[in-house]
């Protein structure tokens, strides 16, 4: 690959099971004298267990968000506060199973290997998904309802944190 593309940098992202074959392999071409070994880099990430697809081992993202949807629809239609229905309901089911989804893998240490579950993810408590949609439908609601408008333009710099007792 060095002699075809003449890499400065050549990163190979790979889960953390193929650790040792890329430490092996940067040793030996270093070991063998080539220099632009230096510049070679395994970049790490664990695997997502608890995934599964209708169709079979691989987990196709249109199956895990069809899957959200469904159970974010269950929740939906069990829940007394829910005041959307048909279209509306299963857009909003899409927007939050998708958030669900973006908040479970981003908490998460990209360096380890975690389960994912629907029924974690979708819980309503917590730093979830859904949590963050109430949250900011919440905030929706009470701008709109105070009849001002917040300052887009405000810098946020200037709010400090103040220590707890």
């Amino acid at each position: 690959r060095y002699h075809r593309y003449k890499f400065e940098r050549h990163y190979y992202i790979v889960d953390h099971s193929q650790t040792d074959h890329f430490s092996a392999l940067f040793s030996a071409l270093t070991d063998l004298g080539y220099d632009w070994a230096v510049n070679m880099k395994h970049i790490k990430f664990g695997r997502i267990k608890g995934l599964s697809s209708r169709r079979g081992n691989a987990a196709f993202l249109s199956d895990l968000l069809d899957d959200g949807q469904e159970k974010m629809i269950e929740n939906q239609t069990l829940s007394y506060s829910t005041r959307v229905s048909g279209a509306e309901a299963t857009a909003a089911a899409d927007t939050v199973a998708l958030s669900a989804l973006v908040v479970a893998d981003l908490k998460t240490s990209r360096h380890k290997d975690y389960n994912f579950s629907w029924d974690v993810a979708l819980q309503n408590k917590g730093n979830t998904g859904v949590a963050l949609q109430y949250t900011h439908c919440r905030l929706v609601q009470l701008e709109s309802s105070s009849g001002t408008r917040l300052n887009s333009t405000a810098d946020a710099a200037t709010l400090t944190q103040h220590p707890t007792a």
